[in-house]
C-alpha cells in the first residue's frame, strides 16, 4: 500500500498536490507579507516626515528637538529589541503582534492630527507619539524578521526579503507625497 500525504492521497499525484497546497499557502503568507510591508514603510515613513515638521513648523521647536525625536525611535531598538524579540518569538503569534504595532503607530498618528486640529498639540505629545511610534516599530519588525522564514521557507528567503525590501520602498517614496498632503490639509 502506498504511503499518503498530507492531502490524504496516495503515490504521486498526491506528492504533487501537496506541492501545490504548500506553494498556495507560501504565494497568501507572501502576500500577507508584502500588503504589511507596504503599510507599515508607508506608515514609518509619514511619521519620520510629519514629527519633525510638527515639532519646527507648528511648534516652534528647535533642531535639538527634532534630534530628540529621531534619537527615540533608535532607542527603541536598542533598549527594548532582544526583549521584544524573545517575546514575539515565545507567544508564536507574529502576525497578531505586527497587527497591534500597526494600530499603535496609526492610533498614534490619528492622535497627533486630531491635537494639531483643535490646537492641543505639545512638544510632550510629539515624544509620546514619538515612543509610541518607535515600540510599534520594534514589534512589527521583529515580528516581520520571525515570520519570513516561516512563510518563505529556505529556498524562498532571498526572493521574499527582495520583495519587500521593494514594497517597503515604494511605499515609503508613495508615503512621502501622502505627507506632504496631510500636512497641507493641517495648514
Amino acid at each position: 500500500m502506498a504511503a499518503k500525504d498530507i492531502t490524504g492521497t496516495a503515490g504521486p499525484e498526491g506528492t504533487q498536490r501537496s506541492a501545490a497546497v504548500a506553494q498556495q499557502k507560501s504565494s497568501r503568507g507572501l502576500g500577507f507579507l508584502l500588503a504589511t510591508a507596504a503599510a507599515e514603510g508607508f506608515g514609518d515613513a509619514v511619521s519620520r516626515a510629519v514629527l519633525p515638521i510638527l515639532a519646527v513648523s507648528v511648534l516652534g521647536l528647535g533642531a535639538g528637538f527634532v534630534g530628540v525625536l529621531n534619537a527615540i525611535g533608535i532607542a527603541a531598538f536598542v533598549l527594548l529589541g532582544v526583549q521584544v524579540g524573545a517575546a514575539v518569538d515565545r507567544r508564536g503569534q507574529p502576525h497578531s503582534a505586527m497587527g497591534a504595532a500597526s494600530l499603535l503607530r496609526c492610533l498614534a498618528l490619528l492622535g497627533l492630527a486630531a491635537a494639531a486640529v483643535s490646537g492641543w498639540l505639545s512638544p510632550t505629545m510629539l515624544a509620546a507619539a514619538a515612543v509610541l511610534i518607535g515600540v510599534a516599530d520594534v514589534v512589527f519588525t521583529t515580528a516581520q524578521t520571525v515570520l519570513i522564514p516561516a512563510v518563505a521557507g529556505r529556498r524562498g528567503l532571498k526572493h521574499a526579503y527582495s520583495r519587500l525590501a521593494i514594497t517597503g520602498q515604494t511605499a515609503s517614496a508613495t508615503a512621502a507625497a501622502a505627507a506632504g498632503a496631510f500636512l497641507a490639509l493641517l495648514g
